[in-house]
């Protein structure tokens, strides 16, 4: 059988990266950008690492600039208001991107209702994707969403040019990477094996947050989550 043949407007572009731009905007034309987050690696459709910085751009640094440019551009043309997650198809050899989406939300994995996140000093467990993002930039995505919501109650458009200005950042600090944990069966193929937690045991001491529904007898479901650590480096961080 023959390939199919593409649209004149379609491109197929190989080999290529998955970048995606955080942005936050109050809904008055303004906007934040907090880097960009490369989600390459991916199995089944579904995200497995999350990387910030994202490695092609910390070797392409001229394409940061253009990204947030493009970025920032497109969310206050429309007056963009919270979070959202812009995706791009980036070329690798040209280092052209392409406009895939925005997912105009709190960026989490598709198929995941229930988050959990265990952040200290050096490490975070959770199902978002936004949490390498959040390390890197030391910006709480969704206090800032629950602020903007805050201001509309008060009958404001939302934050002001100066609250908002209060959260930007210029370039990330560290390197943070965010794995997914399958809770499948090798042997079988990897078909979905879930179960039922026996033991649980987190860290407890000064600096360290939990906030997680996993418990002793907690049951887990296909999708169980993914892991995340920060660090000065990409090495550091593996």
């Amino acid at each position: 059988m023959s390939a199919p043949l593409l649209a004149p407007w379609s491109l197929l572009i190989l080999p290529s990266r998955h970048i995606e731009g955080q942005v936050f905007g109050n809904g008055q034309g303004e906007v934040l950008w907090f880097g960009e987050r490369e989600c390459s690696i991916q199995r089944r459709h579904q995200k497995v690492v999350e990387e910030c910085p994202g490695p092609f751009v910390v070797s392409h640094p001229h394409l940061r600039e253009k990204l947030r440019s493009a970025s920032v551009s497109l969310a206050a043309s429309v007056k963009y208001k919270s979070a959202g997650t812009i995706e791009y198809l980036v070329d690798d050899d040209t280092g052209d991107f392409y406009f895939l989406e925005m997912n105009t939300r709190i960026q989490v994995s598709r198929s995941e209702e229930l988050s959990t996140r265990r952040r200290c000093a050096d490490s975070v467990i959770q199902k978002v994707e936004h949490g390498v993002t959040e390390l890197c930039y030391g910006v709480d995505l969704v206090k800032l969403m629950l602020l903007q919501a805050e201001a509309e109650m008060k009958g404001t458009p939302g934050l002001t040019s100066n609250e908002l200005s209060q959260f930007a950042v210029t370039e990330p600090r560290g390197h943070a990477v965010e794995v997914r944990i399958y809770a499948e069966n090798p042997v079988a193929d990897y078909k979905p094996s879930p179960g039922l937690f026996t033991d649980v045991d987190f860290p407890t001491g000064p600096g360290i947050r939990i906030d997680t529904w996993l418990e002793h007898g907690s049951t887990v479901t296909p999708h169980f989550g993914k892991t995340a650590r920060p660090g000065a480096t990409m090495q550091t961080s593996l």
